[in-house]
């Protein structure tokens, strides 16, 4: 089968942007190295599993309060102060948890190294 000037045309154009593409990826992810990896100093593998752990509290917090409310006998016994401290709860777990994914996000492609001070704890399971 024979293919036209168009169709090859149209090849390489497609070749040269996606290498125009590739190139971008590079350069966003040496910013993103270059910035992340200064904004967060050294992290160790104990300070990465805190935030974790720190997310898990509040999680934990968070439920704690959502099963609070099974004390209310109908929707009219709801205290509002327990409902603003559920809110409350809940957004700072939420961000706590986004805050969490974007780091372990930024570990994940080597924005960051973790420091290796930490000779207690063990990264492989």
């Amino acid at each position: 089968m024979l293919t036209t000037d168009h169709e090859l045309d149209s090849f390489d154009h497609e070749a040269q942007a996606e290498r125009l593409f590739q190139d971008f990826e590079r350069m966003i992810t040496a910013f993103n190295t270059a910035s992340i990896s200064t904004a967060t100093g050294g992290v160790s593998a104990s300070e990465f599993l805190d935030v974790a752990r720190i997310v898990s509290l509040l999680r934990a917090q968070y439920l704690k309060r959502v099963v609070g409310l099974a004390q209310a006998d109908s929707l009219e016994g709801l205290d509002p102060d327990q409902l603003k401290r559920l809110r409350h709860d809940r957004e700072a777990y939420e961000e706590a948890l986004q805050g969490f994914g974007a780091l372990r996000h930024a570990l994940l492609r080597n924005y960051f190294t973790l420091n290796e001070q930490d000779d207690e704890i063990s990264l492989v399971s």
